[in-house]
């Protein structure tokens, strides 16, 4: 539905050329003539009034019934950008833009294949600010349609920067939720630096200025988008991105493009829209002069070269000619009246309207009916121009008038109607404070209509505090106050209905007198460095007086370094320091205010002259299983040189130690094992001049008869948080099978040691009960000598607590010995156990033969196809025992743990949904003696002998 508002037009300057051509074959008539105008819009219920400036080119004989030049045409409508919105001055309206182009040798004619076109040209910019909204612009677009003869399927809008910002806007725009107000009047929109504003859109619209509403316009309205992008880093507003969507809508209905106009630069709007420049295609790859957020692919729509920005216009929506000898019919002229409020008791006003056919048609009926509003209107007469309404209450109604004339073209128009019934309302806002020497500030109200009632009036005034004060805007819901003093102000605003009601509110000012006087700011400037011979410097400070004080006075002073510095003008900001020598010096900049107040500040001089010294500690022996040590070292500076940066790094020896604070002179060295190791440390000072000095560490086996504690047994089961010593690991609570703790947060170098006594020297086989998330993740099984007994590559389980045994070997000699793990990957795991058993033994216990396997008369016979991929581990087992079922057979598996007679202990359901599957089983709750595990995935199934220890 249509915005309710009254139109007030009124003619400026009716200026300037007729602009005439010869009748050429496959041409519109061009009879055309150009004028400024000034179109007021007064918004319901109360305001405010907008006013725009507009400049029209349309043919002469628009309105002279008869006239061929009365049939409807394309029309261009036009909005420049910031600096030419805001005033009255009517020269903006040719700053930029096709009325540009008139002035400078344009007959406005646009070729298109069928002949020469000449649309309508109308420019529009704002008067009241130099920022628009939405409903205001529609309003006036709205009122230009219904006015002048356009074609509703060839209305095309261009924008520079804000006034694309506007246009694009008004794509989003709905009246009410879901109207789609704006897109339905726009048939193209040529985009010139400037997208979608979003501080324009209005609270009705559900979707926001955004691409969901340019697919929207594409696909159901025919929208067409062309945007112009300056190539220049200074540009970035995203236009590819709807461009791209309404692509993605309606191929072709949207063309993007980098313009290198003026390099590139967000200028150069003429040139836009100079009617010789055909060629539009973009000079890069979107992105390239844009935020990488930014970067997309070149949507070029249906816009081909040579094509002026004019040509492209026209190609959208309705291009057929005007005919020069038909008259189109023009649907009928017509208004419902001004908005009017009526004050109960009163419930009844008259509605009046007019109705006017155009182009020879007559007027066939008219029809008033209600829109919105109270229930209770009764319309009397309600196909006549002039009728009475009745039994109004309060509210706001809205009522209208439709005509449709014998061509059975029709127009609509609104009338709204307030009633009112009390009085207004003020909403204030908070009380303030204000601190001197700040004597101003700004008071903000809110009326309410209570009723629909019009607010005919405001007025601040002072109720009390010190008589200084002035209200600037005093009949203006927002103030500005001046010339306070301190002490307390409370001011009122009352507003003034329509109906004589009024309201009022008063909010309170507080103002703290001065606070206490701020010494200056003072700066003695950046720390220099210079290197010998040159003996000179400049100091250059600052002094800034602070609350209203000057500065009295500036000093410089030398407060450290050798004694031999002269400062040549030691009271300017500015002086010369000579006589300088290696060392560092440090000079004073004191600064005194006409309040006595003083702030001091210091510069600081290096003078170097050669490269640091590095005097580095002794060498050191250690013996496993002590892995670490400290390193220290000492920088010297050589002539006063400070030291810029130090960093130890590791020369040569195993591949194992963490340096721990590498940037540090003093540093800790981790995770040693057996043998030579050399650390250097360099250092850099301010003249980017280094030294480097090295020592050496040599790390020696565990003593013969070393003996650790706490052993554990091995060929058997190792919980992971049963370590003797570690690097900065953790235990946690595990969901694993079991429960218990598992160890975490093991970072890549990270170590766990374990004392062990192994029954056998053999190669057993180990198994690590692992979870990890991560990829990349490896560890070693070493001696505390550092030999490595094992290594394992882990790939992801899928989670922290989704475990997976993994198996390798490991050859260990018998006794009392120290394990270590270590985490070599570049990613964390988790582990919960190790399990050590003798190759040998486990190998023995397997079944051999379908007979082991069908003396628990289960009636399944395992043959070597079926188990093949069946993997039961550890077996022997006491507690935890893993299945690894690997094969093509997927779906529901069932598993069951059957004692010898036959009797089912264990069942266990889960989905195998690809090649392998794994599942733990805890069997510690089991006597010892001779199990079964049986499998089934449909008709596949197999059986597996397990022993508990």
């Amino acid at each position: 539905m249509r915005p309710k508002f009254y139109l007030l037009m009124l003619l400026v300057a009716a200026c300037m050329a007729l602009y005439s051509s010869p009748a050429l074959a496959q041409s519109e008539s061009h009879n055309f003539i150009t004028y400024d105008t000034t179109i007021s819009i007064f918004t319901p219920p109360w305001g405010p009034t907008n006013t725009w400036l507009v400049r029209i080119s349309r043919p002469a004989n628009m309105f002279t019934a008869g006239n061929a030049d009365t049939a409807s045409r394309p029309a261009i409508i036009t909005m420049p950008g910031e600096g030419q919105q805001g005033n009255s001055d009517t020269a903006n309206l040719t700053v930029y833009g096709p009325h540009y182009w008139l002035k400078n040798g344009w007959n406005g004619s646009v070729v298109l294949g069928n002949g020469t076109h000449y649309p309508i040209l109308i420019t529009i910019c704002y008067v009241n600010e130099v920022y628009t909204n939405v409903p205001d612009v529609y309003n006036v677009v709205d009122t230009l349609l219904t006015h002048y003869h356009i074609k509703r399927d060839a209305v095309h809008f261009a924008g520079l920067s804000e006034g694309a910002f506007t246009w694009g806007s008004l794509v989003a725009y709905e009246t009410t939720p879901g109207a789609q107000t704006g897109m339905k009047i726009m048939t193209s929109l040529a985009a010139f630096e400037g997208t979608p504003n979003p501080s324009l859109t209005e609270p009705n619209n559900t979707l926001g200025a955004d691409t969901p509403l340019y697919k929207i316009w594409a696909a159901k309205y025919k929208g067409k988008y062309f945007y112009l992008e300056g190539s220049g880093s200074d540009n970035f507003r995203n236009g590819w991105q709807y461009s791209t969507a309404m692509n993605d809508s309606v191929p072709g209905s949207a063309y993007f493009s980098y313009e290198s106009d003026g390099g590139g630069a967000h200028c150069c709007w003429n040139d836009m829209y100079n009617p010789s420049v055909t060629n539009w295609t973009s000079v890069g790859t979107l992105g390239t002069y844009n935020a990488p957020s930014e970067t997309g692919t070149n949507t070029m729509g249906d816009y081909k070269a040579p094509s002026s920005i004019f040509q492209w216009m026209l190609r959208q929506g309705d291009t057929t000619l005007v005919g020069t000898g038909t008259t189109t019919p023009v649907p009928p002229t017509v208004s419902a009246g001004a908005t009017q409020s009526i004050t109960l008791p009163v419930s009844t006003v008259t509605l009046t309207g007019t109705a006017v056919a155009n182009a020879g048609a007559t007027i066939s009926s008219t029809l008033w009916t209600q829109t919105s509003g109270p229930n209770t209107a009764t319309i009397a007469s309600p196909s006549a121009l002039s009728t009475s309404v009745t039994g109004l209450v309060a509210g706001t109604y809205t009522f209208q008038l439709k005509a449709k004339d014998n061509n059975n073209d029709s127009t609509e128009s609104v009338d709204t109607v307030h009633v009112l019934a009390i009085a207004p309302a003020v909403t204030m806002g908070a009380a303030q404070t204000i601190v001197l020497p700040q004597d101003s500030t700004t008071l903000t109200a809110t009326d309410g209509t209570n009723g629909g009632s019009a607010i005919t009036s405001t007025l601040w005034t002072e109720v009390s505090g010190p008589n200084t004060a002035t209200i600037v805007t005093p009949t203006a819901l927002t103030t500005a106050i001046k010339n306070m003093v301190a002490g307390t102000y409370s001011f009122k605003l009352t507003v003034t209905n329509s109906a004589g009601l009024t309201a009022s509110a008063s909010v309170g000012i507080t103002v703290n007198p001065a606070p206490t006087p701020v010494p200056p700011t003072v700066s003695a400037g950046a720390t220099q460095s210079i290197t010998l011979p040159v003996s000179t410097v400049t100091l250059t400070g600052t002094a800034v007086a602070n609350a209203g004080a000057t500065i009295s006075s500036t000093l410089w002073t030398q407060t450290s370094g050798p004694n031999t510095a002269t400062i040549a003008s030691p009271s300017a900001l500015s002086t010369s320091v000579t006589g300088l020598v290696a060392g560092t010096y440090t000079f004073q900049l004191k600064a005194k205010d006409n309040n006595n107040d003083s702030t001091e500040s210091v510069d600081t001089v290096h003078v170097l002259a050669i490269a640091p010294a590095v005097t580095m500690g002794a060498a050191q022996t250690i013996v496993l299983p002590q892995d670490s040590t400290t390193l220290t070292a000492t920088d010297g500076t050589n002539g006063g040189s400070a030291i810029t940066s130090t960093l130890w790094t590791e020369v040569s020896g195993p591949n194992t130690a963490t340096i721990v604070t590498p940037t540090a002179l003093t540093t800790a060295i981790k995770n040693m094992v057996a043998g030579t190791y050399s650390f250097k440390l360099t250092v850099t000072n301010t003249a980017g001049l280094t030294a480097s000095a090295s020592v050496g560490i040599t790390v020696d086996p565990a003593p013969t008869g070393y003996t650790p504690t706490d052993n554990t047994s091995i060929p058997g089961t190792i919980t992971a948080s049963n370590y003797i010593n570690s690097l900065s690991v953790e235990t946690q609570p595990t969901t694993d099978v079991g429960g218990g703790l598992n160890v975490g947060w093991i970072t890549p170098g990270d170590w766990m040691e374990y004392n062990v006594n192994v029954a056998t020297a053999a190669t057993y086989t180990v198994g690590f009960r692992l979870a990890t998330p991560n990829t990349g993740c490896a560890l070693q099984l070493r001696t505390l000598s550092g030999t490595v007994l094992a290594t394992l590559t882990i790939p992801s389980t899928g989670g922290w607590e989704t475990w997976q045994t993994f198996t390798t070997t490991a050859t260990l000699p018998a006794g009392n010995q120290t394990l270590v793990v270590l985490n070599t990957g570049t990613a964390m795991w988790n582990i919960n156990w190790m399990n050590f058993e003798y190759t040998a033994s486990t190998t023995a216990q397997q079944p051999t033969s379908t007979a082991d396997l069908s003396t628990a008369g289960l009636g399944i016979l395992a043959d070597s196809a079926s188990l093949s991929g069946i993997n039961l581990y550890p077996n022997p087992a006491s507690n935890n025992v893993t299945l690894t079922v690997n094969n093509s057979h997927t779906g529901n598996m069932v598993v069951q743990v059957i004692d010898i007679s036959g009797s089912i202990k264990k069942t266990y359901g889960l989905s195998k949904d690809g090649q392998v599957a794994d599942l733990s089983l805890y069997i510690g709750d089991l006597p010892s003696g001779v199990y079964f595990v049986r499998m089934q995935i449909g008709n596949w199934k197999t059986i597996q002998k397990l022993l508990k220890l």
